[in-house]
């Protein structure tokens, strides 16, 4: 296993309003949307570098007794490389024009072929020192190896992907101390199943 620095982020955007009937509650809903995409792309963001995600409308649980008894979600993401001043620019946002938009984002590293092989040669070491320390335990060598298997089946390798491959900037008003915040780390990790042949 190995300590990444995660470089990616994925910001995740939810619209929710009431209405006095299933169609007001999507038009408001709608309307909300299109307000926060507008200030978006006013700060250099584009409506299509965002991935539609969720849409619904219902009837409350206690419809009878709310004074709008309808409610509709919409939910939206955008896929970034991770920048602390993107996302306080992004807050800013939010909070300086008052949008009513619940908000969440998820951090992780990208996960590369280079990366993968680095972790199965960092295993496969990892494994050859236990065999010579069983082996030696018993007086020992290990000769070679019989059979390897990974979770290769299970590898699934991520990248950045945003704004068609172009950069990314978005404008804002002022700087921030918290611009500066160091991204998390995560441990990514490999496995492998090693039959060692030790002699006899």
């Amino acid at each position: 296993s190995k300590e990444l620095k995660c470089d990616m982020v994925e910001y995740t955007f939810t619209f929710s309003k009431d209405g006095d009937s299933i169609a007001e509650a999507i038009a408001n809903t709608n309307s909300e949307l299109e307000r926060f995409l507008t200030l978006m792309e006013e700060h250099g963001v584009k409506a299509k570098v965002f991935k539609m995600r969720d849409a619904s409308s219902r009837s409350k649980y206690h419809a009878s007794e709310e004074a709008h008894p309808y409610e509709a979600k919409r939910t939206i993401q955008l896929s970034l490389p991770l920048d602390a001043a993107v996302t306080n620019s992004i807050l800013q946002l939010i909070a300086d024009e008052e949008l009513d938009v619940e908000y969440s984002e998820m951090h992780s590293a990208s996960f590369t072929e280079e990366t993968r092989k680095e972790l199965l040669k960092l295993a496969m070491e990892d494994s050859k020192s236990k065999a010579e320390m069983i082996a030696g335990c018993a007086g020992k060598k290990v000769l070679g190896i019989v059979k390897v298997s990974t979770n290769s089946d299970d590898y699934e390798s991520s990248s950045l992907d945003f704004c068609g491959g172009k950069g990314f900037y978005m404008t804002r008003r002022k700087s921030m101390k918290s611009d500066k915040l160091e991204a998390a780390t995560v441990e990514e990790s490999e496995a492998v199943t090693v039959v060692w042949l030790i002699e006899s």
